[in-house]
Formats: C-alpha cells, sequence, structure tokens
C-alpha cells in the first residue's frame, strides 16, 4: 500500500509507467492519488504520456492545449501557469499539451528534476503518469527523476516484456 508506505513523508514523487498500452496506467494513476489527497495530501498529477496523454480527459473531460510540452519546449515557461485542479477532487494536475515531434529530444533528466524539485514547493505528493517505457524512451528520464516507479501490467503482458521494462 502506497499510503502506508509514503503517508508519512513530507516529499514523495513517482513515476507509473508499464511495458505495453492498455495496461491501465491512466485508471490506476487516479485511484493511487486519491487516498494521498483524502488524508490532506496536496496531489499533483504529471500527464506525461506526450504522444496518447489521456488522464487530462478522464479526469478534466476535456483536452488541454497547454501544459507540459509547452514547458519542454520554452525554457522561460512558468509550467504553474498551466496546472489546473480537478472539480470534485482535492488533486491538481498537469497536462501534457500539445504532442510536437522535437518534443521527446527535450525530455532531459536534469531539467526534469528540477521541475520535480521546484513543484515540491507547492505539492506533497507528485505523480507522474508516462507512456510505456518499452515503447517511447522519454519515459525513462521520468523514471530516473522520482523517488520511485510503479510498473503496471494486466493478466495478459508477457512475462519478457515486463523484464524487460524493469531492466530499462
Amino acid at each position: 500500500n502506497l499510503l502506508k508506505q509514503f503517508g508519512k513523508d513530507t516529499a514523495v514523487s513517482f513515476t507509473v509507467t508499464s511495458s505495453h498500452s492498455g495496461d491501465g496506467k491512466t485508471f490506476n494513476v487516479a485511484n493511487i492519488a486519491l487516498p494521498f489527497a483524502w488524508v490532506g495530501k496536496r496531489v499533483l498529477l504529471i500527464d506525461a504520456d506526450l504522444r496518447r496523454g489521456s488522464l487530462t480527459r478522464r479526469l478534466l473531460g476535456r483536452e488541454l492545449r497547454h501544459g507540459l510540452a509547452d514547458w519542454l519546449a520554452d525554457d522561460t515557461c512558468d509550467v504553474r501557469t498551466h496546472i489546473v485542479e480537478v472539480k470534485h477532487e482535492p488533486l491538481s494536475i498537469l497536462p501534457s499539451g500539445i504532442f510536437d515531434d522535437s518534443l521527446p529530444e527535450l525530455v532531459h533528466s536534469d531539467r526534469l528534476r528540477e521541475l520535480i524539485q521546484s513543484l515540491h514547493e507547492d505539492f506533497d505528493v507528485i505523480i507522474v503518469d508516462t507512456a510505456p517505457v518499452n515503447i517511447f524512451s522519454e519515459s525513462l528520464p521520468f523514471c530516473q527523476v522520482t523517488g520511485g516507479v510503479v510498473v503496471m501490467m494486466d493478466s495478459l503482458s508477457k512475462q519478457s516484456s515486463v523484464e524487460n521494462c524493469l531492466y530499462e
């Protein structure tokens, strides 16, 4: 239980990924976040699936044009201007924004580490929802800069693909 593991920590961050799409990452990210919020933690969800981000659509019921993609593309962007509160739940979300082919090249660990540290000034818990790590290499830096990684898999996941995901 992640709440028992991290519930007393003041700054918690982790990445949720999988070996392939359809493993339930996005659905479970919201379910992982809510218990933290219910005990009074300030929770931020980052929709870091830059190609097919669906966390924002599922939680807010609509796509948002601006978000993480803007911050990646523009060093002067204040990412906090793109954070949105989720109605009826004590959560905030940083949408993925609009995908551009140059974005994967802009995902670097050092800059992401600074982002996570900076966002911890406003949030106790940061959960990053990424694309499958075996499919898109831009997911790896997110795994490297957060305090942990949760790997989702379904009953149809092949052992070799899960092992490869864990190896990455």
